[in-house]
């Protein structure tokens, strides 16, 4: 393939990457079409249609193994982002197995980490998180992301926030999604909150299987305990200087 293929298949990639990274930015995957609509005003429709954009510059690249790691990559991402876990891990897999630049590679092993944590797989994402961090090492800016996500995930246990699963009935719950948030940013980040989220981790099973058995006790424990505390969450992790 000519030269010019490869510079007019790059910015036609470009034009995808920047529409995700503008609209996207700090989202690494929703768990539905709702959440998804809400955050960013796209549909799973409006994604599809934008991985139909790469169909274009893929058959440019013809062989080209960075040109394919690339889009292998935004296949992942846009994957990921239409809640498609499997489908976008294997993306990720073949964009690493292509790219034959290492900075590259550790980008594509920094997102294939980071939705495996989003879908809980902790032993994935620190593995992942990893081989990033061997990469590059701490003193690059994704390694040290990395090395920090990996302390959260020993942290956090990986676990789901058990008595608010119980209690709401199901772990996609919005108070189960914002105590995880809430735990996963702020808790694990000093000492005491470490060993609140420990502690938590060891003694919480019990209750709540006994709260999943009954439907007065999730009742009960959801609006005595439950919401009250996504409510103080929501309210910890607010900006003290944004404006109302």
């Amino acid at each position: 393939m000519s030269r010019e293929d490869i510079k007019v298949a790059d910015a036609l990639v470009d034009d995808v990457f920047n529409i995700l990274k503008r609209k996207f930015a700090g989202h690494i995957a929703f768990k539905t079409v709702g959440d998804l609509t809400d955050a960013t005003g796209f549909t799973h429709w409006d994604l599809r249609e934008l991985s139909k954009q790469l169909n274009v510059p893929e058959a440019k690249f013809q062989d080209h193994a960075e040109g394919l790691g690339k889009i292998e990559f935004l296949r992942g991402r846009i994957e990921a982002l239409r809640a498609n876990y499997g489908s976008s891990i294997s993306h990720f897999e073949k964009a690493f197995e292509l790219s034959p630049r290492k900075e590259f590679k550790a980008l594509v092993a920094y997102y294939m980490g980071m939705t495996h944590g989003f879908w809980g797989k902790k032993d994935k994402a620190i593995e992942w998180f990893t081989r990033v961090k061997d990469m590059v090492g701490v003193d690059e800016e994704m390694g040290l992301q990395s090395a920090k996500e990996i302390e959260k995930l020993k942290a956090s246990g990986g676990g789901g926030c058990f008595i608010a699963t119980a209690a709401c009935g199901f772990p996609g719950a919005p108070e189960v999604l914002l105590l995880q948030h809430f735990r996963d940013t702020c808790l694990v980040e000093s000492w005491a909150g470490r060993f609140i989220v420990n502690t938590y981790g060891l003694l919480s099973p019990p209750p709540a299987r006994l709260i999943a058995r009954h439907p007065s006790l999730q009742r009960l424990a959801y609006h005595l305990l439950v919401r009250p505390a996504a409510d103080l969450a929501r309210l910890a992790s607010q900006d003290p200087h944004e404006e109302d």
